[in-house]
């Protein structure tokens, strides 16, 4: 395991915690059904932004469907 293996994983596991702290918070103030949509809302839209940047599809095309 690499630096930047080690690097990739302190920021996940600094993302992770982070979610729980926020979400603790959050449910406070925020019922937990809009925390649920916002946070599916972000991920689709960050989603769509990486499969745009990569020149890519959600949907396969048609032959690699048929198989």
């Amino acid at each position: 395991m690499g630096l930047r293996d080690l690097a990739m994983l302190a920021f996940l596991a600094m993302l992770w915690s982070a979610s729980f702290t926020l979400i603790k918070i959050a449910v406070d103030t925020i019922p937990p059904a809009t925390i649920v949509a916002g946070r599916l809302t972000v991920a689709a839209v960050l989603l769509l932004a990486w499969l745009k940047w990569r020149g890519e599809t959600l949907v396969p095309p048609p032959r690699a469907r048929s198989a």
